[in-house]
């Protein structure tokens, strides 16, 4: 199959597939780090300076944390609670409710025969899942 700027992947979304649903329990560290340093800053002055933040933020991570921290600072300036924000709790089990849907991803996706619910633990490569935001891969079945 090919794909733009002449990349080819040996998945044919027309054959059987399988589909592989990775779910985090716990956020990256840099995420945990990111929303300490808000929850402090907001419970000290009760807004976000990013600007401040970026001085205790490690220039190597500046590239993910930012747009992380700018999600986090809308979300607030449009009235969502602080403490939802901040304990960052799912209010459902996540993996059951993904498990309860599988018979219909069968019955909607053409000739998918295999549904596989991982958890994704740790940070790298091709784990960019976290709670609340599973990740999906397809491949063909062999």
């Amino acid at each position: 199959m090919q794909l733009a700027k002449g990349k080819t992947t040996s998945y044919d979304p027309k054959e059987p597939k399988r589909l592989t649903i990775s779910v985090a329990t716990s956020f990256p560290a840099w995420q945990e780090k990111s929303i300490d340093l808000l929850a402090q800053q907001y419970e000290s002055t009760g807004a976000i300076d990013v600007k401040e933040l970026t001085k205790q933020i490690d220039k190597k991570d500046m590239k993910k944390v930012m747009p992380f921290v700018q999600g986090l600072k809308k979300r607030l300036d449009a009235g969502e609670k602080a403490a939802d924000i901040f304990a960052r709790r799912l209010p459902f089990d996540e993996e059951a409710t993904l498990k309860e849907i599988v018979p219909s991803l069968k019955q909607t996706i053409p000739k998918l025969e295999a549904v596989e619910i991982t958890l994704a633990e740790g940070e790298g490569e091709g784990k960019t899942a976290t709670p609340g935001n599973p990740t999906f891969a397809f491949e063909n079945v062999k």
